[in-house]
């Protein structure tokens, strides 16, 4: 956590500039591990020259973006809940087979 009043040094604090959660994990992840494929590399660059471009939208899409809960962490927790409860209905099979009921 940054100290208030201290100088920011760190490359992250000049590089993120992202409006969502979403999109704070995606760049961490991107700055994280780098592409290497050249292709891969020109892809992106077409896509970011596609949206800084004179039609964009970019400013209102960021507006629209703000507004979105963080579905790619609700999705997350769901998917772990579901997983729990697998597991819970199978501990509980394994026990009533072991006692003989079924």
């Amino acid at each position: 956590l940054p100290i208030p009043g201290a100088e920011v040094t760190c490359l992250w604090h000049h590089l993120d500039r992202a409006s969502t959660p979403f999109g704070r994990r995606l760049l961490r992840w991107w700055v994280t591990r780098p592409l290497v494929n050249a292709a891969d590399i020109e892809g992106r660059l077409d896509a970011v020259d596609d949206l800084l471009g004179p039609a964009s939208g970019i400013l209102d899409l960021g507006h629209k973006l703000r507004k979105l809960p963080d579905l790619e962490r609700k999705i997350t927790r769901i998917h772990a809940h579901s997983l729990a409860s697998q597991a819970q209905g199978v501990a509980e099979a394994a026990t009533a087979q072991k006692k003989g009921v079924k």
